[in-house]
């Protein structure tokens, strides 16, 4: 998804809880005044839950992904 605001990228981050302490606050901060943000959280939210689960029940993710993923053409 498109977004005009340049901190969307920070929204996965955020979910994943690698963020900083301090960007973590500002993170938060900013998301209660951004649509584009609070909208990547919410598109985001559903495939963290499911890793999150898939995690839970002992699926290795790191075999199932290709060794040279990248973005698709």
């Amino acid at each position: 998804m498109m977004s005009n605001c340049p901190q969307t990228v920070s929204a996965g981050s955020y979910l994943i809880g690698t963020l900083d302490p301090l960007d973590h606050l500002r993170f938060i901060q900013h998301v209660e005044d951004c649509t584009s943000c609070k909208r990547e959280i919410t598109e985001l939210l559903p495939v963290m839950r499911l890793l999150q689960r898939a995690k839970e029940a002992g699926v290795d993710l790191a075999s199932i992904v290709p060794e040279q993923a990248g973005p698709h053409r």
